[in-house]
């Protein structure tokens, strides 16, 4: 199924051009706090469509992002007699985008959602591309699967009340983006954060990470191949972020992470060393982390359990140069051993 991107200022106003005539309910999924921010206006929008609607909040935060909760918004909807012909919404950032897009998925099993990113994390990412998925004690969306939403309404202009760590959250997967695909997107990145008073992208740059990210799910909406490519920083930072209880936003993990795979891109595919400088100069003027806090014993654990892995054998997708990611014969990941990740631990921890 494709789906339908919008991307401009008051985009939920789509909501009555893609509305089909069987989504007589709908609900919508969020945490309390986006939920008192934006929900009365979205309530007021179905309202307009004559759509019986019901909301369903949760606690903000990854301590959320369980299957305790998931099970709770089930249950929720199954009291309420929510059809299977109903739609759910997925209004919020990531937690949000993913707890929603997994109560669709498995709903009766499986009903329509749409997604409204409000993070500018969510809006470049978390809500594009159909997964979905929820934390446990052993690491991050480790429980999911694959329901690709039947529309995203991107709004950048909510992204303007956030506050910077959250905007800097999502730069990180900005500056990801444009690594694994776009040297020209990097380039413009780093032309538009020389001004030290601008933070918040314009919506070119939003709009071009989202297409990127969009193109590759279309390629391979499973990750059996080159979607692989979008989990750039995310082998180590996913083991970061769990470590740190999520105490350390996923932006922050992700750059740390990005860093660390930079060095084992030296190593195993010739990255070149003037591309992880520029990486880094770019990450440390977005204000984003460039050094681990922890140490690759502590991480270990949870990298065996990372969802690339093969045979016991860790795997990593690595950059070749900024904006080509490493493909052979259309494998993109890559083995690594252990011997190679401490020793660039050793040399990251020394930098």
């Amino acid at each position: 199924m494709k789906t339908e991107i919008l991307i401009q200022d008051n985009a939920w106003q789509a909501l009555s051009s893609i509305w089909k005539p069987s989504w007589t309910h709908a609900a919508i999924i969020g945490d309390s706090t986006v939920m008192g921010l934006f929900g009365a206006q979205l309530q007021t929008i179905l309202d307009g469509l004559g759509v019986h609607s019901l909301t369903l909040d949760f606690p903000p935060g990854e301590a959320s992002k369980t299957r305790r909760t998931k099970e709770a918004l089930e249950d929720r909807l199954l009291e309420q007699h929510f059809p299977r012909h109903g739609v759910i919404l997925g209004l919020g950032g990531g937690i949000s985008t993913d707890l929603a897009g997994f109560v669709a998925a498995t709903y009766l099993r499986g009903v329509d959602v749409i997604l409204l990113p409000t993070s500018l994390l969510a809006q470049v990412d978390a809500a594009l591309g159909g997964k979905t998925g929820v934390n446990t004690p052993h690491g991050k969306n480790l429980v999911g699967a694959f329901h690709q939403p039947t529309a995203v309404l991107i709004d950048p202009s909510l992204t303007r009340s956030l506050p910077v760590e959250e905007v800097r959250n999502g730069w990180a997967e900005m500056v990801k983006t444009a690594v694994l695909g776009d040297a020209v997107l990097f380039e413009k990145m780093e032309q538009f954060t020389q001004s030290p008073t601008k933070l918040l992208p314009d919506l070119d740059l939003v709009a071009r990470c989202a297409k990127i990210k969009q193109d590759i799910v279309q390629q391979d909406a499973t990750e059996k191949g080159i979607r692989a490519v979008l989990n750039f920083g995310h082998s180590i930072g996913h083991a970061v972020e769990a470590h740190s209880r999520y105490r350390l936003r996923h932006g922050e993990a992700v750059a740390i992470g990005m860093v660390v795979e930079g060095l084992l891109a030296q190593q195993y595919c010739n990255f070149p060393v003037s591309d992880q400088q520029r990486m880094e100069a770019l990450l440390k003027r977005l204000g984003l982390p460039t050094q681990c806090p922890y140490r690759l014993d502590e991480l270990w654990p949870y990298l065996l359990i990372d969802k690339k892995n093969q045979n016991q054998h860790l795997r990593v997708v690595l950059p070749a140069r900024i904006g080509t990611m490493h493909n052979m014969e259309g494998q993109f990941t890559l083995p690594i051993s252990k011997q190679i990740i401490s020793m660039v631990f050793d040399q990251f921890s020394r930098s």
